[in-house]
């Protein structure tokens, strides 16, 4: 085993490392060419519904399709404003492609899908089968 001789005070050091840690990352650009928006998917009577947050896009900027029993969403943000590199301060806003796929099941049908956009927000909406929609059976 051997033993360490500091050469300065190692409190120091060690108590140093977060601050130079936080400004290490002070200087971290993140790039990104795709993003994935969030999602949620909830069933709401004959037809199952997938929300997606698409803030600052129009339904120009969106496409939906179905192909081969795949939903997929796709489209791009683009950056709204132009600005030289050394200028800009602070971006947290993510912007380019994106796209999302879901895989629908045997109980939905495709050819019934419809999509409509409100408020930045995508709604999909996707009808059940009608041999998996409940029915209701009258007594005799």
């Amino acid at each position: 085993m051997a033993l360490i001789r500091w050469t300065s005070d190692p409190w120091r050091d060690f108590f140093g490392f977060p601050r130079d840690l936080s400004s290490f990352f002070d200087e971290v650009e993140v790039v990104s060419s795709t993003w994935a928006p969030d999602a949620d998917i909830y069933e709401e009577g004959d037809h199952y519904v997938i929300s997606i947050d698409l803030p600052g896009l129009s339904r120009e900027n969106v496409e939906v399709k179905v192909e081969n029993n795949i939903l997929t969403i796709s489209g791009e943000r683009k950056q709204e404003y132009k600005v030289e590199e050394d200028c800009l301060c602070r971006t947290e806003r993510l912007y380019g492609k994106f796209s999302r796929s879901f895989t629908l099941g045997s109980q939905v049908s495709p050819e019934g899908v419809n999509a409509k956009m409100e408020h930045g927000v995508l709604s999909i909406l996707i009808p059940k089968k009608e041999e998996v929609k409940p029915r209701q059976i009258a007594v005799s």
